[in-house]
Order: C-alpha cells, then structure tokens, then sequence
C-alpha cells in the first residue's frame, strides 16, 4: 500500500501537560483524546500495554502515532497524498531532500523516558510505509524549515509547487501560531474545522455560492447578465451583475453551445441534452428572458448544423458552424432558416487533436462589426467586406477581443497580444518589464490563503521587471476592464500569475495571485469579466462566484 500522507499542526505544550500524564496514569481528567474520539481509551490503553512490553520500537512507534492523532482531535492537519518531507524527492521537478530539518520525537516524551530509558533512539525520524509517523519539526525549527521548504521550491513552476502547498500551508500556520509540525501516513485522523489554516477574505472580496451544482467552465457575459453552465445537471444560471450580492436565476438549459442577446433583450440559443446520442443542439428564441418558454427556430435532428457560435452583426443574426464532418461555413438567420454567406474556405491549423480555427466577431467603437473567419477581420456590410492585413492564430477554445477607441481593436493570437487599427499593421503588446532591465526580487504569493496578492509594475520605472514578463506568452483570454484597461487570464506561468489588470497606455500590470484568494491549493476559474453596472470584477470559479472591489490603475 503506498503513502497516503496528512501534515499536522502540534501544540507541544498540550501533548506534555496532557497527553504525556495520561500515558504514565497520573492525568487528572480525560484527554481531548478521549473527548473527541470513540476509541481514544483503547488507543491510549494499547501505548500503555506497549510500554510495559519488551518491544520498545513498537512502544516509540505506538507514542508517536498516539501524538498525531491527539493533535488532530484539536488542531487542523490536511492531507497531502504521497507528499511529505522525507519523501520530497517523489515529487514534480524533483527538488533536494529535506531530511536534515527532522528532530528527534523524544523530546515530547521526556517523563515517559525517564521512566523508560530503553525507548531512547527508538522514535522513528522519517516514515517508515504505512501507519506510521514522519518528519517532526519543533515549533522553535518550524521558521528555519519553512524557509529551507521555499528556498526548495523556487526554481518549480506554479503549478509543479501545487503540489507541494499542504506542506507549505502547515508549516506557514505554525510559525504564525508557534506550533509544532508533523506528518504522518494512513493514520485517518479525526477531522476538524481548519480556521488556523485559513485567512479572512481581504477587504473587497466577497464571494457567493452558486445555487446548483459547480461551473462546468463555460461562462460568458451579455451587457450585464453573465451566463454560467453547471456540470452535472441540464441548469445553468443567470447573473444579474448589476449590484452585489448578484441576482441568480437557476434555468434549464444544458450545455449552452452558442448564445447572443438581441436588440429588443431577447435571447437566441443554442443548447442540447448531451446525454443523449447523436448530439442535437436547436437553435431556440426567447423573447426576453432565457428562463422563459422558447420557441424553437431550428431543428437539428441529425447533428449537423454545428453552430458553435452567435453573434448580431450590422443587423443581422450570424451563425459560425462548424459541423462534426465538413467544411465550416458563415451563415446568417433569415426567415427562420440558414443561409450560408459567401466566405472563403476555412483552413484552419492542424494540431494534436485536429484543425483549430479562429471564429468570432468584435463590435468596434464606431459601432461596425468585423467579422473574424479563419483568423482574418473582414468589416461586415451585408456581406464579408475586404479583409484587414491581419493572420490571428489560435490561442484558447474561446475567441476574446476587446474594442481600442474607433477604429481597432486588442486581440490575442498564439496566445500573445496585439492590438490593430484599420489600414494599420499589427502592433504587438508587451507586457510591463518584458524590456532587457536589472533583475528586481520576484512578487512572491503569500502561503496564506485568502491573502490577496496585487503588485503594480510600469515598464518606465528604472530596474524595474516584474515576473509577469515572464508569462507574456501564457495569455488565454482578455476582456474588457475598468477605465480603458484589460483583464488578462493567464494560463501556466512560473510566477502564479492567474489575472492581470493591464492599462496599455500607461505601461501598468496589476497582478492578483488567485490561488490565494480560494483558500486552496489551485485556484480554477473560468472567467474574468469586469461590470460597469456595480463596478467590480467577476471572477467565475467552479465553487460560485467571486468578486473583487479594488481601484484599477490609474492612467
């Protein structure tokens, strides 16, 4: 059976005014031990047999496991699967061990070997397999071993040091409170409330759980309502972002494929049941609402049409499909039927899992659509105009694009970002500090969760060079922020980085380490979007919905 490890906090001073008088029988109430746990009076009676045994390593074994579990009857611990630290090198990028930082045990134990001084150099160090104990780290070595712990884990990338955070998070929780550390294997602790584990939400955060189920990662915002798809159930959810908290409205609407809001606010859809087989996905009218009934525009018995995506251009209802066999093709809405319009043929790139093709549209300022196919802008007249000089290459699953004053606007392509104007060449966008500069010291996400972490770099500030250089290839969405700034979504970066409020003009990137905010290890969401209407930023996670009320950067 292989580790299955959990990473405890230690009051040491309890387990010798408690724990130690109980095992040499001189306690003078029970132990929260026994408070706590249906078989506390057997485990405390088989340490007592076990002392009085020949077998001492048993017995040093015994008072060990003993240790561990009375600490969590009182303390959070959490668990860390095959992680700990006499198994560091079992992990991603393989960074040195760390067994120098382990004591001896023992020295909680001292009355007991007093009395049995065979027990000496019989407590074990490091895990042995299953059911037994691990690194013990004194509450006086804990400061000195959670900076050896991140000095180890510097050269990992953000998501190698996920892995990692159980350890981190107990370790930074003992030096705050001055508790003791230790991890032990397959013990199944009694589980306890982790308020030493967790921080407050910082102020300006708040946070509102979604009323079914979890955000399956499809999330997208029309004017002020932002529109969620659960897993697991054929709801999704409405938001009205007007205000906080926000006004939910559970619908039934399984997996959404392609949804736009019309002039007069009502609805086109296109949604299915995925349970059943073949896929059908019809395109439905609601008049002014999607939890209302809907009228069925088109059917789609066989799977066929394909629309992946919707939108109004000049007037017009466009559909982007790209049906599972076939070319894909434009088509506009009229008289309750498809009409294909003349495009050129889609190429697309050929990756892994077949050809990727960049499909959406983008409303400039002065009110014009473009029509994106295949990566080419094409202003929409009643048909596809001439293209701009302009080749986008997929980034991400969604098209994202934000409008830049009249005439441009700001779009990823490779995951990279730009900005275009018509008639004008591409004009790629560096994040701040992505110029050659003197190395500053790297922002460095606190190990407290639900400390918000924000930074601010301008790129004409001398030396400076904030990590978020480093992650100018790692974008996978941008939308629309405050004050003529952007959100920027990043995916994998070596610094944490997840969101970045980006003012192009002044040359500032404010960066929020989300991970921190969910009081977990990762932080998974599935969109960021900002609302003028309560001005605030959304950020849509799989457990609800998070919102930050903090100043954006100031031009």
């Amino acid at each position: 059976m292989g580790y299955r490890c959990t990473v405890h906090l230690v009051d040491e001073a309890s387990i010798r005014a408690e724990l130690v008088p109980a095992l040499l029988g001189s306690a003078p109430a029970a132990t929260v031990l026994e408070r706590v746990r249906p078989d506390g009076s057997e485990l405390l009676d088989e340490a007592r047999a076990a002392l009085a045994s020949r077998d001492q390593a048993r017995a040093a074994r015994l008072l060990c496991r003993l240790a561990v579990l009375y600490s969590a009857c009182q303390l959070p611990h959490l668990y860390s699967g095959a992680l700990a630290l006499g198994l560091w090198q079992r992990g991603p990028g393989h960074p040195a061990s760390l067994v120098a930082l382990g004591e001896d045990p023992g020295l909680l134990f001292a009355p007991v070997v007093e009395q049995h001084p065979q027990l000496a150099g019989h407590f074990p160090l490091w895990l042995e397999g299953h059911l037994s104990t691990g690194a013990y780290i004194s509450a006086g070595q804990v400061p000195a071993a959670l900076e050896a712990v991140r000095a180890s884990l510097a050269g990992l990338l953000a998501s190698q040091r996920e892995a990692y955070a159980p350890v981190v998070r107990v370790l930074s929780a003992a030096a705050a409170h001055g508790l003791a550390y230790w991890e032990a294997s397959g013990l199944s602790p009694t589980l306890v409330q982790a308020e030493l584990l967790d921080a407050p939400d910082p102020p300006g955060v708040a946070r509102w759980p979604w009323p079914c189920g979890k955000a399956w990662g499809d999330a997208s915002l029309h004017g002020d309502t932002l529109l969620v798809r659960m897993a697991g159930a054929d709801t999704s959810v409405l938001v009205d972002l007007k205000g906080w908290p926000p006004a939910p409205q559970a619908i039934q609407l399984d997996s959404p494929r392609a949804c736009t809001r019309l002039a007069d606010g009502g609805w086109l859809s296109v949604h299915g049941n995925r349970q059943r087989r073949p896929f059908r996905f019809p395109l439905f009218r609601y008049p002014s609402s999607l939890g209302e009934d809907g009228t069925r525009l088109l059917d789609d018995p066989s799977g066929s049409l394909g629309i992946a995506h919707l939108a109004v251009c000049g007037g017009e209802v466009l559909a982007w499909c790209q049906p599972p066999s076939g070319a894909p093709r434009l088509a506009r809405l009229r008289g309750g039927a498809l009409q294909d319009v003349e495009a050129p043929p889609a190429h697309g790139v050929q990756k892994t899992h077949g050809r990727f093709y960049v499909h959406g549209h983008v409303a400039l300022g002065c009110g014009q659509s473009l029509v994106i196919w295949d990566g080419r802008p094409y202003p929409w007249h009643a048909g596809l105009g001439e293209p701009w000089p302009v080749r986008i290459e997929p980034s991400h699953a969604r098209w994202t694009a934000v409008p830049w004053g009249e005439d441009g606007f700001y779009y990823l392509s490779a995951r990279r970002l730009y900005r275009v104007r018509r008639g004008q060449a591409p004009e790629p966008i560096s994040l701040p500090g992505s110029s050659p500069r003197p190395r500053a010291p790297r922002p460095e996400p606190p190990d407290k969760p639900g400390v918000l972490v924000m930074y601010t770099q301008a790129a004409s500030t001398p030396g400076a060079s904030p990590a978020a250089a480093e992650d100018s290839g790692a974008i996978v969405s941008i939308a629309p922020g405050p004050e003529g700034t952007l959100l920027v979504r990043f995916g994998e970066t070596r610094t944490g980085l997840r969101l970045g409020v980006l003012h192009p003009e002044a040359g500032t990137l404010s960066g929020y380490h989300l991970q921190d905010l969910s009081g977990k290890a990762r932080q998974s969401f599935c969109g960021a979007f900002w609302s003028p209407f309560s001005q605030r930023i959304y950020l849509v996670e799989k457990s609800g919905l998070l919102t930050l009320d903090i100043d954006p950067p100031r031009s």
